[in-house]
């Protein structure tokens, strides 16, 4: 079973001296990659990285909306799904309306990641800022 590495970070990341404060990581399982095209977050990391949801609507939930380096809008839902069998709060994260491609939305080749890298260090560094990358040396065969 091949794993993915997410990283949510904040929109104020590519902002001229200001730094993240909140962000959470996630490796990917198998059962993240269902049809329902969403994961579960733990209720103490979204709450910390993504705005308060009203626990009055029925079911609490928001859309979210960021725009990565390039200035594509991706919409996010973000819902509250409950506890599970271990009381522990389920909160879900899933891509709202798809934008329709020829590639399946899942598909996502390194070069296209290894741009989105370089893209991100190339605007740290037009606007004097820090950057942080994550290396996970895990070898696939």
């Amino acid at each position: 079973q091949e794993q993915k590495d997410v990283y949510l970070l904040p929109a104020e990341l590519g902002a001229p001296s200001r730094q993240p404060t909140n962000y959470f990581c996630k490796t990917l399982t198998a059962s993240d990659t269902s049809t329902h095209g969403g994961f579960s977050v733990p209720r103490r990391a979204a709450e910390k990285v993504f705005p308060p949801l009203d626990y009055t609507q029925q079911p609490p939930a928001q859309e979210l909306i960021a725009r990565d380096l390039h200035d594509n809008e991706w919409k996010f839902r973000h819902i509250f799904r409950g506890e599970n069998d271990k009381n522990q709060l389920l909160l879900g994260i899933r891509r709202a309306n798809r934008p329709q491609t020829v590639m399946p939305s899942s598909v996502l080749s390194s070069d296209s990641m290894h741009i989105g890298l370089l893209a991100a260090a190339a605007h740290a560094a037009a606007t004097n800022s820090r950057f942080t990358i994550f290396y996970n040396p895990r070898s696939t065969t």
